[in-house]
């Protein structure tokens, strides 16, 4: 998801799926089809661990996600500001 991301930061294609989180960073290059969507109750990014067992308990440990302008950033971001030490991979 994340290079497709990229590549429509970059200009790079005429149409693309994005993440919602990206939509405000390309909204004057782009606009929103009303097809496709992939988020809603039961649907989206989900956090797993091993070890922790609640949400509290992530403050100050290092957590991956699948890329910077992912939902599942934006989502993580929007639920707790102080989970900070984010790792972005592709």
């Amino acid at each position: 998801m994340e290079t497709l991301n990229r590549l429509v930061l970059e200009k790079a294609l005429d149409v693309s799926k994005i993440s919602y989180h990206l939509l405000g960073y390309v909204r004057e290059d782009y606009c929103l089809l009303s097809a496709g969507g992939a988020l809603g109750r039961g649907c989206g990014p989900l956090v797993v661990s091993k070890k922790y067992e609640s949400m509290e308990q992530l403050k100050g440990k290092r957590i991956a996600l699948p890329g910077r302008y992912t939902t599942a950033a934006l989502l993580l971001r929007l639920f707790d500001p102080d989970l900070t030490d984010i790792i972005h991979l592709l």
